[in-house]
């Protein structure tokens, strides 16, 4: 699970967006969808940032994506865990557009706040 933001034609073929996802074993993923195609700006990365289930099979995590002038700052817990100059990924992207949440199959999460703001 995890966060998208650049979102534009999210209706179409042709949808572009970039997320930041983390999983269960504790590692997280940035990557950038162009329509059918993938591209990873960073694979599965293992942090101690990225909290794993406790015995009850639960964890929080809080992530942030963080957008300025110079670069995209990924945050996990507050930690920062990636950072790509903003640059070279607007020449591959367009990265502002709709923010949300990505969540893939069997999962059962909750969020407790989602916040967009200018700083």
């Amino acid at each position: 699970y995890g966060l998208f933001y650049g979102g534009n034609n999210l209706e179409a073929e042709q949808q572009d967006y970039l997320y930041f996802i983390v999983r269960q074993d504790g590692k997280f993923m940035i990557r950038h969808r162009a329509g059918a195609e993938v591209h990873t700006l960073m694979p599965w990365t293992e942090s101690a940032a990225v909290k794993t289930p406790d015995a009850s099979g639960k964890a929080t995590n809080t992530l942030t994506a963080r957008a300025t002038t110079d670069a995209l700052t990924f945050l996990v817990n507050g930690t920062e865990v990636h950072t790509l100059p903003r640059a070279a990924a607007a020449a591959k992207m367009n990265i502002d557009g709709i923010v949300g949440l990505r969540v893939n199959h069997n999962l059962d999460v909750h969020v407790g706040k989602l916040a967009v703001k200018k700083l």
